[in-house]
């Protein structure tokens, strides 16, 4: 992320990439970068997709883990 002149604020808008009705804890990255592993919360409310709140969450207390392949993988 960019930040301002200051480096107190982001300088645009923040990208969206792991959209889902999860309550993400906490995070780690693998020592190489590639690999991005999330903890998620039990129960609780989240953000529904078709807006609104929720609290069926799509993976209670689960660790999912999100790697990065290349913008020009082939692989799925």
């Amino acid at each position: 992320m960019d930040l301002n002149e200051n480096e107190a604020a982001i300088a645009t808008e923040p990208l969206e990439m792991f959209h889902s009705e999860n309550r993400y804890r906490d995070l780690a990255f693998s020592p190489d970068g590639s690999t991005l592993y999330v903890i998620t919360d039990l129960s609780g409310p989240a953000q529904a997709i078709g807006g609104g709140a929720t609290t069926e969450l799509w993976n209670p207390g689960a660790l999912p883990e999100f790697r990065y392949i290349g913008s020009n993988s082939t692989t799925p």
